[in-house]
């Protein structure tokens, strides 16, 4: 019976970790007073880096995701470009907010991709109010087409959390064997 609090707390945790938004993420950013086209957040081995777009302000504050308050910074893709970032470690989770300018008649596309190349997941930046968006795999890199050929639009609260290195997993399938091993003596 002991053990119950610790399996409580581990499931907090799954829960947690599954329903976190992008400022909870292991790396985090909503790009303020960042003003670059090349730049990169987080620490290696926990890095992503964006080519492509901008972050800055550029004073169109409906692509900034809390508008005229402190957070006026997006990273923004022009019409008709394409950003990128790549994970230095690939993501397990990524977490952020996107959006076309009102007007804009073209979707964007974002599309997540593995070590291979090979798509995990796509979606269309359609127009009106803030899009979330929250993917899950072994994400590589993400790219963020701007198909509109006359209006610019934003990404904005930037989170990723790494996919664990394989000692980690490794670590934590040990302890459930213990676990287990440990409730059946019992």
């Amino acid at each position: 019976m002991r053990f119950v609090p610790i399996v409580s707390a581990a499931l907090l945790l799954a829960s947690t970790v599954a329903w976190a938004a992008p400022q909870n993420q292991q790396v985090y950013t909503n790009f303020n007073n960042m003003s670059s086209t090349d730049f990169t957040i987080g620490t290696s081995p926990n890095s992503a880096h964006f080519t492509g777009g901008e972050a800055a302000f550029r004073g169109i504050f409906e692509l900034y995701h809390f508008g005229i308050s402190n957070d006026v910074y997006s990273w923004f893709v022009d019409a008709g470009d394409t950003g990128t970032i790549q994970f230095e470690t690939n993501a397990a989770i990524v977490e952020f907010y996107g959006r076309r300018r009102t007007g804009s008649t073209v979707d964007g596309t974002l599309t997540a991709f593995d070590d291979n190349g090979d798509v995990i997941t796509s979606a269309s930046l359609l127009g009106g109010d803030w899009q979330f968006f929250s993917w899950t795999g072994s994400i590589d890199h993400i790219t963020f087409t701007n198909n509109d050929p006359t209006q610019t639009a934003a990404l904005d609260d930037f989170g990723f959390t790494v996919v664990p290195e394989p000692s980690f997993a490794a670590a934590l399938l040990v302890g459930a064997g213990l676990l287990s091993t440990v409730r059946r003596r019992r």
